[in-house]
């Protein structure tokens, strides 16, 4: 349960965040483009949550498991 109250407390902090730039947009392209960029940078993190610490090492990648045991 704790990673997904991790997940919560990234999409609440993405969220919020964009919510506050909104105010000063004007157009429809830019609301749209800034929630995609959001939502991207919101994606990546919560895979890279998912996915836990990647080794920096080429060779310690290769080996290493994830956890979905694969």
């Amino acid at each position: 349960m704790e990673e997904l109250e991790e997940v919560t407390a990234i999409v609440k902090e993405k969220y919020a965040a964009w919510k506050a730039k909104t105010a000063d947009m004007t157009t429809g392209y830019e609301y749209e483009s800034s929630y995609a960029s959001m939502m991207q940078e919101l994606e990546r993190e919560i895979f890279a949550l998912s996915t836990g610490d990647v080794p920096k090492d080429k060779n310690r990648k290769k080996n290493s498991t994830r956890d979905s045991g694969s």
